[in-house]
């Protein structure tokens, strides 16, 4: 059984993961309650940990694969800038209490998207040039 715990501006997840043809077990210690009816609530936190698991993942393989295109370690300044922006949208994203909320955007959360955006400023060059795409003629 593989347990991976993260802990995020006070907010313990915990995965459990018993193999890989078993679905993910998630746990969370610090969050706030979700609000709605019963039936919500069930339906809503399956949603919250299914949407964190995958957001945890693919920041994992985002994050590696900016090191790797841009040469950086963990300890590198960009890289622990955007530790930090990520914490912060983890923690926003589950400070979500609607269940409602949570059932009504359920297939909003493209991460990819949402992680290129949010961290595009992070690697911007320092200078700025401005670069202008050719015109095609059809």
């Amino acid at each position: 059984m593989e347990i991976k715990i993260y802990n995020i501006k006070g907010i313990e997840i915990e995965i459990k993961k018993e193999s890989k043809f078993h679905e993910p077990k998630v746990e969370f210690k610090g969050v706030s309650k979700l609000e709605g009816t019963p039936k919500q609530i069930k339906w809503a936190d399956s949603i919250r940990k299914e949407q964190v698991v995958k957001m945890l993942n693919r920041y994992r393989n985002f994050k590696a694969s900016v090191k790797k295109y841009y040469n950086l370690v963990e300890d590198d300044d960009k890289i622990q800038k955007m530790n930090q922006e990520f914490e912060d949208y983890v923690f926003e994203f589950l400070s979500q209490k609607s269940a409602a909320e949570w059932i009504k955007n359920r297939n909003f959360y493209e991460f990819e998207n949402i992680f290129k955006e949010k961290f595009r400023h992070i690697f911007k060059p320092e200078t700025k040039q401005s670069v202008k795409s050719p015109k095609i003629n059809i």
